[in-house]
């Protein structure tokens, strides 16, 4: 017996990662960086993108 997704044509099939479709990006500082990557989600079509930080980042951010 074989495990679903072992025989061809399906063993090198994978699911999309988080980064498909998206271009890689050049960094230009952390706040220009998320808005050119919240804009490279949206132009992919990502529904409701969200951004996991710590909190002496996320204050960062805010000043």
């Amino acid at each position: 017996m074989f495990a679903l997704g072992s025989k061809p044509p399906f063993a090198a099939k994978r699911p999309a990662g988080i980064l498909n479709g998206i271009a890689p990006l050049a960094s230009t500082g952390m706040v220009d960086d998320l808005k050119a990557l919240l804009h490279a989600m949206a132009k992919a079509q990502s529904r409701r993108p969200f951004l996991v930080m710590d909190p002496a980042t996320h204050l960062e951010l805010l000043r």
